[in-house]
């Protein structure tokens, strides 16, 4: 039987930022911290910069949100990858900038691996809005001398914005690649150690069918076929999420044959954990 990963995603910039108000109100945030157990409280807590707390509250209660499960018992793989106790699904998790994704598919034994980029953080490390050249000086040690010349011809042929969307593009391909392996950057293997030669346009997102979520707040908001990359098992899309304020681009790794992308409304998934128990 053919499954389809699942992907999910929820910003704190949905409604006028009306969740950063919900999450700023110290009663509130209280209340939604008290669905997790101490030690998360005190990694939350211990965050300083607010949008970088707030994504990892989110972070840490959205599988709970989407299994309908309060007790989600988690195990860890060599190099920290979690994975569900007693449960038959993969997942992945990735925030960047106020935007928190899972991706989750049917199965133990199949995996997935999730990035997110934002070609805002590209244009943040840039002088002078030269991102050929911090491309040269900079980010080129990540690639494959193969990749460099690709990357090397088709930077030429860019606007200082393109360039910073296919960097943004490059760096969340090899990292998605290396969490649906379980290692991420710190596991053993750095980013080039995988080769990408022919890096996938980004993917427009189709309504191929009609999908009744049933959940309040989760809006299904397309479809897509992932595509097979040469010399590498599962299959890779690279899309940008639609629907929300700022550029957002994921790449996906997956062994099923297509992706189904749901948007979940923040405020409704706040409200869920900031009622009384």
């Amino acid at each position: 039987m053919t499954t389809s990963t699942k992907l999910f995603y929820v910003s704190l910039f949905d409604n006028d930022s009306m969740p950063l108000k919900m999450l700023r109100d110290d009663y509130t945030f209280e209340m939604i911290l008290r669905n997790l157990n101490l030690k998360d409280r005190i990694r939350v807590c211990n965050i300083k910069p607010e949008i970088d707390r707030f994504c990892k509250i989110i972070n840490l209660l959205l599988l709970k949100f989407i299994l309908n499960n309060s007790n989600c018992e988690l195990i860890y793989g060599e190099y920290g990858k979690p994975k569900l106790l007693n449960e038959p699904y993969s997942f992945n998790l990735s925030d960047e900038f106020g935007v928190v994704s899972l991706s989750i598919c049917d199965g133990s034994e199949n995996e997935v691996g999730l990035d997110l980029a934002n070609p805002v953080d590209i244009e943040r490390m840039v002088e002078n809005n030269n991102v050929e050249k911090f491309y040269r000086d900079t980010f080129r040690d990540i690639f494959t001398s193969k990749e460099r010349k690709n990357l090397d011809l088709e930077t030429i042929k860019l606007d200082e914005e393109g360039k910073k969307i296919l960097l943004s593009k490059c760096w969340a391909l090899k990292e998605s690649y290396c969490k649906y392996l379980g290692l991420g950057i710190s596991g053993g293997n750095g980013l080039v150690d995988y080769e990408f030669i022919n890096i996938p346009p980004l993917s427009p997102l189709e309504n191929i069918k009609e999908i009744s979520n049933g959940r309040k707040g989760v809006n299904y908001v397309g479809s897509a076929t992932l595509q097979k990359i040469e010399g590498f098992l599962p299959k890779n899309i690279c899309l940008t999420l639609p629907k929300i304020s700022n550029t957002i681009l994921c790449s996906l790794f997956s062994t099923d044959l297509t992706v189904d992308v749901f948007q979940i409304d923040c405020v409704e998934f706040l409200k869920s954990f900031s009622k009384s128990k």
